[in-house]
């Protein structure tokens, strides 16, 4: 795999019925108003009934300190189990929400297979890999939080989303996680990022 390509997969399991977790992901236009690292996604282009063909302008903020902007094309919808986006700007791929209710729970995977596009990243990615997953690996952990306190699983704590019932992977093969063991309890295995 070139140093610009990145298969990072993250998994969620959240103490809530697949129906409330499928209503926030399938909403992007609000996730900024619970995952702090989305600044902004702004509807370009309108999709079907089922939100295909839709085009939206998501604003990121990283762990770091630079931000990415990319439009987000949804491609396939499976009601309440795949959402699927292509990605063109600052990174290029595939974005793929996978969902699967058990009782009162719902596991949630997350597969992100892009490559990075901004010179600078293209350039500094041989030597920057493992700090692009960590970053990736942060932003995703702000929304599995977020995403709990939305639901109401947990309740705010000052500075923002606190650990919160269910747990998190997240992954790209090999990758070595930050300082060794996850900061996280929560987190099993965290490695991954962009």
């Amino acid at each position: 795999m070139s140093s610009t390509n990145f298969h990072l997969v993250t998994e969620w399991t959240i103490n809530a019925p697949l129906q409330d977790v499928w209503r926030e992901l399938a909403t992007p236009e609000r996730w900024p108003e619970w995952w702090p690292s989305v600044k902004q996604v702004t509807l370009l282009q309108e999709g079907d009934d089922r939100g295909v063909g839709a085009v939206r302008r998501m604003r990121w903020s990283t762990a770091l300190p630079y931000e990415l902007v990319f439009d987000m094309e949804t491609v396939k919808v499976e009601p309440p189990l795949l959402i699927e986006g292509r990605a063109v700007g600052e990174l290029d791929g595939i974005g793929r929400w996978t969902l699967q209710g058990n009782g009162a729970s719902c596991h949630v995977r997350y597969d992100w297979i892009v490559e990075v596009t901004k010179p600078w990243m293209v350039r500094l990615s041989f030597i920057l890999r493992p700090i692009f997953r960590w970053n990736h690996g942060v932003v995703m952990e702000r929304g599995r939080r977020g995403l709990l306190e939305r639901l109401s699983l947990t309740p705010a704590r000052p500075g923002g989303p606190s650990a919160a019932p269910g747990n998190a992977s997240i992954r790209e093969k090999s990758a070595p996680r930050e300082g060794g063991a996850s900061a996280h309890p929560q987190l099993q295995g965290c490695e991954g990022t962009l």
